[in-house]
């Protein structure tokens, strides 16, 4: 059976239908892109308004718009194009619309599609059907169907948008490019367009750490709108506003520790900075590499920079290398004249070119690290161009003012600096006139040391003795070191002059007599004390037994127990310082070897007193301040107390008779001294004479006339000194009442000796020398023959008779004192024999003076000759100086040589130990006569004691083992007048002498008592 077919009209309306909904479905799908791409469009601009829209949003905002978009095409071109709708599709929409069709227009669409119909159903009346709902059909329009809802909904939407859209890109189409742009590319770095624009803020900003920053907004020519302000907030900070002034602001932050967000905003512009807070670039090291004068002859140096000031040694040139704590991106150096100069960098350091040294003022080094940093204070400086100058010399342990013998040795230093380099380090030294400084005997100079360009300190020693330079007493010596350093033409630099005064025997014997002065009156006040220290110790044992056990009378005996011990002590200290004055008496042959025992004796007894009287009567009143033994001890203390006032008592009439004794061996030595000067300056004019015999004076060549001008002088030194003697006599007359001193004062004025001296003085003057001749010599012979009138042992007051014939015939004391004496001159020798040899190579005078040491080992074997003669009944004592003789022969051959090696200084040890023995065995002898032996037993010792390596100028209780010896160094020399200076005026005046020596003798002995005790041992 044929298929049924639908009418043609109905076909055509389900055709029509199917196109106009294919429209209106196509339109309406795309509204909807329009109103989807638009919409994520226009969010994006308007969110760009508020804030920069992160990408994360941007690619949502992308997505939102184009896969809407993409579906909506995928579906339309699938459902509208692709998979048509059939008519029974068609027939659903329309009964939809159109009920009164029913369901009867899908049977109609499905009777005609319908292939294969059952037999039963008749085909007419299946067309008849069909025929029927196609003519009800045609008064029906199918595209009422069509829901418009959707169709107009985004119609209405997509206009509102296109509007807004074409508003946009009309009035704001910078804004609107952009938009588009960032939205259609949403990974892009493409910034968003703000109506407001600021430049000159970045991403992120590296501040000072902690420090207060700036950051300047400067607002594009291109922005549009202008804002008033500008609003910022840093961290956790309350916003801040400033206001935008000729188009920039100014936004101050605060000082930051930690990394922190700052936010910017005005209008539309937000903007974020990231700052990160940073320690600026600190200098850590800023080096100066100096190129030296050639002169200089020293390689170049680094200097490292810590001041401001830069110095160095005109002619240099330098130039700086710094470091930094960080990378160096570019430094610069602005000088003083404003030039700016790039540098050179590496890694964190900068170099400046070589440059040079020019007075400069305010150079300025600064530089930026990699970081962006500067330094919070460039780094300035002045360059200051120095002379070299010239080199600082000194003898450093050597007081300015001293003193010392002329047969004492010392150890000078010397030292030099410079800070280039010391060339040579030397000494040199005058002897002069004290009271003439300008008349000068002689000079020498002495090179010690070679330095080099590198040395900058030179350190050298020399052994100075006046003996052995020929020096003579009473002279002053100006010492001096020496120094050259390494710059063309300068001269020798000469230190600070340092003035020794030679003192005469004389002087130096008046010195120690006045220090016993002064211990024998400070032993007088102590028993002043004593005195005291009895009558209040009778007047307590005087109490009743009830006043007896008062706490007060207590009190009383344990005051008077304490000022025993004091007195106790003041007695040792006394006594220490008198046993310096014995060994400082033991240097000088002037002084008395008898004085020396009879001090020795004294001593034994205040030793006595001090450790056993006085300590027995302290413990005495201790046990008085038991209640139950108080009026017995007390008792008990009294008699010790008067027998050792007595004791003192009697040592005080011995001590006054000795010095008595002793100043009178210092008048005749004095007396005895001008007797030999008088007799020298006689034996000049003789020679004076067979060489001016018959000439006018005023033709006399300048030679001779100076000769006699000096002998002239020594003749007025003589006259005042004689005036000094005659009054001393006088005043020690006064005092002591021994006659003769008056009577030989009494004939010095009945001889008119100072008229005598004075007429001298004019003959000499005049070249009259047969008269001079004759004049010196009969006061020679009258001052011997005064002198031995003074020896004489007539006096009354002299008393102290003899010392006793005992049973054991007693030794010299002159011969233990000389052997004492000889030990110290050896010791001092063999330090000069050593010295010298260390020396040898510097020493232009080596060999005479090697020589003059042999004179002097010759001249202390003479001594012992005459020590010999006078132990003439000791056989054992005499061989002991035979053998020592016969060492000092050997040892002073060597010197002649010259030879000063160690087989010299053996040949001396060998003197020292035979001395030593032959003192040893004296001792022995001397030890029967029982008082003093203890004491001279300790002066032995002490001599003894300084064979070990002791230096010249070392020995205990000279001045210049405190004032000039290099090895134990010294107190700075300070004039000081001893305390309570006693009336005896006896021994060489020192009032002709310059103030400043005469204080130096003065104080020869306050040094001596400041020896400390371990330099002792």
């Amino acid at each position: 059976m044929d298929n049924l077919k639908l009418p043609e009209s109905l076909s055509l309306q389900l055709r029509g239908f199917q196109r106009k909904l294919r429209a209106i479905e196509s339109v309406t799908a795309a509204a909807a892109a329009f109103c989807m791409v638009a919409g994520a469009f226009s969010f994006l601009y308007l969110s760009d308004r508020l804030w920069d829209t992160p990408v994360i949003l941007r690619i949502i905002l992308f997505l939102c718009g184009f896969v809407p978009l993409l579906y909506l095409i995928f579906y339309t071109i699938h459902h509208v194009f692709m998979k048509r709708r059939d008519f029974k599709t068609l027939s659903v929409l329309v009964q939809k619309h159109h009920r009164k069709l029913g369901d009867s227009l899908l049977g109609v669409v499905e009777l005609a599609e319908n292939k294969d119909l059952s037999e039963n159903v008749s085909k007419e009346l299946c067309s008849a059907a069909i025929t029927n709902i196609a003519e009800k059909s045609q008064s029906m329009d199918f595209c009422e169907a069509i829901s418009r809802k959707g169709l107009r909904r985004f119609a209405v939407w997509s206009f509102a948008i296109l509007a807004v859209v074409v508003c946009m890109l009309i009035f704001t189409r910078p804004a609107f490019g952009n938009a588009l742009i960032r939205w259609l590319n949403p990974l892009s770095s493409v910034e968003r367009y703000t109506f407001v624009k600021f430049d000159g803020i970045p991403q992120s900003l590296n501040v000072p750490h902690g420090e207060e920053f700036e950051i300047k907004c400067v607002l594009d020519s291109s922005s549009t709108v202008r804002p008033e302000n500008i609003k910022f907030r840093c961290g956790m900070e309350p916003a801040k506003t400033v206001t935008v002034a000729k188009d920039s602001a100014l936004l101050r932050i605060s000082g930051q520790t930690k990394p922190v967000d700052l936010k910017i905003w005005s209008g539309d512009f937000r903007k974020t900075v990231k700052i990160i807070p940073l320690h600026r670039p600190v200098l850590l090291n800023l080096e100066a590499a100096v190129k030296l004068p050639e002169y200089t002859g020293r390689k170049d140096e680094k200097v490292k920079l810590s001041g401001k000031t830069f110095q160095l040694l005109e002619g240099s040139q330098y130039s700086f290398e710094g470091k930094i704590d960080r990378d160096i991106k570019s430094a610069e150096l602005v000088d003083a004249s404003g030039k700016t100069n790039p540098l050179r960098t590496q890694g964190s350091s900068f170099f400046t070119e070589q440059q040079k040294a020019v007075a400069s003022e305010k150079n300025v080094l600064t530089w930026l690290d990699s970081l962006g940093m500067r330094p919070l204070h460039p780094f300035e400086y002045s360059v200051v161009p120095e002379k070299d100058q010239e080199p600082f010399t000194e003898c450093p342990k050597l007081p300015l003012y001293s003193a010392m013998l002329a047969d004492e040795t010392i150890i000078i230093q010397v030292t030099a600096e410079d800070d280039y380099g010391v060339a040579e380090l030397g000494a040199s030294y005058s002897s002069s006139d004290p009271k003439i400084e300008t008349k000068i005997y002689g000079t020498a100079s002495m090179m010690l040391a070679k330095g080099a360009a590198d040395k900058q300190k030179l350190e050298a020693e020399f052994m100075f003795c006046p003996a052995l330079l020929k020096i003579e007493e009473k002279t002053l010596v100006t010492v001096c070191s020496t120094a050259k350093d390494y710059f063309p033409s300068r001269t020798t630099i000469y230190s600070k002059p340092y003035r020794i005064y030679i003192l005469s025997l004389q002087e130096h014997a008046k010195l120690v007599e006045e220090e016993l002065e002064s211990i024998m009156a400070k032993i007088e006040d102590l028993v002043w004390r004593e005195e005291e220290n009895l009558e209040k110790n009778k007047n307590i044992s005087k109490l009743s037994e009830e006043e007896m056990k008062n706490d007060e009378t207590s009190e009383k005996i344990s005051e008077q127990e304490n000022s025993e011990k004091m007195n106790a002590e003041d007695l040792e200290k006394l006594s220490e310082k008198a046993v310096k004055m014995l060994e400082e008496a033991l240097k000088n042959k002037e002084f008395p070897a008898k004085t020396i025992k009879e001090w020795a004796k004294m001593l034994d007894t205040i030793n006595q007193v001090s450790k056993n009287d006085m300590k027995n009567v302290e413990k005495s009143l201790k046990n008085a301040q038991s209640e139950s033994k108080r009026s017995e001890q007390m008792k008990k203390a009294v008699k010790e107390q008067q027998e050792l006032l007595e004791k003192l008592k009697e040592l005080m009439k011995k001590m006054d008779e000795s010095l008595n004794n002793l100043t009178m061996e210092n008048f005749v030595s004095r007396l005895k001294k001008e007797a030999e000067n008088e007799k020298a300056i006689s034996s000049k004019l003789a020679e004076i004479m067979k060489t001016s015999v018959g000439m006018d004076q005023n033709t006399l060549p300048e030679k001779i006339r100076n000769e006699i001008t000096d002998q002239k002088s020594k003749q007025e030194q003589i006259r005042k000194i004689v005036k000094n003697i005659q009054d001393d006599l006088l005043g020690f007359f006064s005092r002591t009442r021994i006659k003769k001193y008056q009577d030989v004062s009494d004939e010095m004025e009945k001889e008119k000796i100072q008229k005598k001296l004075e007429d001298t003085v004019e003959t000499i003057a005049k070249n009259q020398t047969a008269k001079g001749i004759s004049s010196t010599k009969e006061i020679a012979a009258k001052l011997e023959k005064w002198a031995d009138d003074l020896g004489k042992k007539d006096n009354k007051q002299a008393g102290g008779g003899g010392e006793g014939g005992g049973e054991m015939k007693e030794i010299d004391p002159e011969i233990l004192i000389g052997l004492m004496r000889l030990l110290q001159q050896e010791q001092e020798l063999r330090e000069q024999t050593r010295n010298l040899d260390e020396n040898r190579e510097k020493m232009k005078d080596y060999g005479e003076k090697s020589v003059g040491l042999s004179e002097k080992q010759m001249g202390m074997r003479n001594d012992l000759g005459g020590l010999k003669k006078k132990a003439a009944d000791f056989p054992k004592l005499i061989q002991l100086m035979d053998q020592t003789g016969k060492a000092m022969t050997d040892a002073g051959a060597l010197l002649f040589k010259p030879q000063t090696d160690q087989q010299t200084i053996g040949a001396e040890t060998e003197v020292i130990e035979l001395l030593a023995a032959s003192m040893q065995n004296a001792s022995e002898m001397s030890e029967g006569s029982g008082e003093g032996s203890e004491m001279m037993s300790m002066l032995m010792q002490m001599m003894m004691g300084g064979q070990g390596g002791m230096r010249p100028g070392g020995f205990k209780g000279s001045i210049s083992s405190n004032a000039a010896n290099t090895k134990s160094g010294g107190e700075t020399y300070k004039p000081n007048l001893p305390e309570g200076k006693p009336e005896r005026t006896a021994g060489a005046s020192t009032k002709a002498l310059p103030e400043e020596y005469k204080d130096a003798i003065e104080t020869y002995f306050n040094r001596v008592n400041s020896i400390d005790k371990k330099n002792r041992k």
